[in-house]
């Protein structure tokens, strides 16, 4: 691949992420509507046309690891998961 069809790649890889973004702007402003509207209502259910909306409040635990270092030092070692991969920025 030339170094022009690179630069090319390049651009519709920018021009991309900037759709991807905006669209999920999108969904976010959409998102903040909808769970409004059916935090209104009765039971958080709402049915609008073919759609079923219903929310839902979800707890999950989360392990601070920074925090523990200090705390139990080597004790952690036999569950510290070291994960590699690549990253590509475009700037």
């Amino acid at each position: 691949m030339t170094k022009k069809e690179l630069e090319t790649v390049c651009e519709e890889y920018k021009t991309l992420r900037h759709k991807l973004e905006a669209l999920e702007e999108q969904i976010k402003e959409r998102r903040a509507i909808l769970e409004a509207a059916v935090a209104k209502s009765e039971e958080h259910k709402l049915i609008v046309g073919a759609f079923k909306l219903t929310l839902i409040e979800c707890n999950r635990e989360n392990f601070d690891l920074k925090a523990a270092k200090p705390v139990l030092g080597d004790k952690l070692i036999p569950f510290i998961k070291e994960i590699k991969y690549t990253q590509l920025r475009v700037a």
